[in-house]
């Protein structure tokens, strides 16, 4: 993987990808630099930021342009590191248990042992998609699982590009057990076995935050890290020029230029209210979507689309409460 593989300072389509609509991406040169060391380094790549700032899109992105594997995997308050390696379906193997001590089944222990009812988990797919597919093949219900993987089969042999996303969602306890998985690119079961990477070519892990919980520091220093951050609101020609990549990137030949300007200094503002007033601020989603309203909406009608952005502002811009009155504007 090389700098001169990705579109630098372009624009790529994204196609739909399971529950990942099309969408389009700006690779921003540096952004591409950290994807490369990390790749190099064997390192995982933690993206820092704030939400909206297209952290997750990043990695799609990636697998997309490299024609690699994606696997995608959304934290939740309640998800344990193991939810990631494998998963143990307990019930299954009670209820088989009464069944089989029922029969008198002479095989009871063989057919109860632990590996049964253990099933791959995402990072077990992209780590060694062979052995998880055998698995999946052997088993029957409980020891099965769905292949996440959302590319098409022949973009396993460029290998895979995992997200894990929002892991500041989750308790300490899984950054910490990600350990193993992270310095070693292996990790075992509960039932002893070993899965490893199954190729020269290890996946690229990359792990999204919005900062909302610190990350341990053992976890932090296995790790590239990537800050994703707007310029500062009182930077007005900055912020502009940034929200205007953005804006180029899905709407350059639908809307006008001065309506992505136009859209930026009204975002500006109203992060500058929203922050005065210690509200959460809008971001480069919210803009996205404005344009995206008034672009359907409007069509190519220049003084429509004005008046759309105007109308549709404080539903848009303002989802904690628009902190801006009209003499702000």
């Amino acid at each position: 993987m090389k700098l001169q593989d990705f579109p630098l300072g372009q624009t790529l389509k994204l196609e739909a990808r399971g529950s990942w609509p099309e969408a389009y991406h700006y690779f921003e040169p540096d952004h591409m630099k950290a994807v490369v060391a990390a790749w190099h380094a064997g390192r995982p790549l933690l993206i820092r930021g704030k939400p909206g700032v297209g952290k997750s899109q990043l990695a799609r992105a990636v697998a997309e342009c490299r024609k690699m594997q994606f696997i995608s995997v959304v934290v939740q308050p309640r998800t344990e590191y193991q939810d990631l390696l494998w998963q143990y379906d307990a019930v299954a193997r009670l209820a088989d248990a009464q069944i089989l001590a029922a029969m008198q089944d002479p095989a009871i222990q063989k057919k109860l042992a632990l590996k049964h009812y253990v099933a791959p988990g995402p990072l077990w797919w992209a780590l060694n998609p062979k052995t998880a597919r055998k698995r999946n093949q052997r088993q029957d219900g409980a020891g099965k699982s769905p292949d996440p993987r959302l590319m098409p089969e022949e973009y396993a042999k460029n290998g895979n590009v995992v997200l894990i996303d929002e892991i500041d969602k989750a308790d300490i306890d899984l950054p910490n057990g990600l350990l193993e998985l992270l310095g070693n690119q292996s990790f075992t079961t509960p039932h002893g076995e070993i899965v490893a990477s199954g190729s020269a070519d290890k996946p690229l892990i990359i792990v999204t935050t919005n900062e909302d919980r610190e990350l341990p520091p053992a976890f932090v220093r296995r790790c590239l890290v990537l800050r994703i951050a707007l310029p500062k609101n009182d930077d007005e020609t900055a912020f502009t020029a940034a929200m205007r990549k953005y804006a180029h990137a899905h709407f350059k030949d639908r809307l006008d230029e001065s309506l992505f300007i136009e859209a930026a200094e009204l975002l500006r503002k109203e992060r500058i209210a929203a922050e005065a007033a210690h509200q959460p601020p809008p971001g480069p989603a919210e803009y996205l979507d404005l344009l995206r309203v008034v672009d359907r909406l409007a069509g190519g009608d220049k003084q429509a689309q004005r008046d759309l952005l105007e109308e549709m502002r404080p539903f848009v811009l303002g989802k904690a409460g628009s902190a801006l009155d009209e003499s702000d504007l």
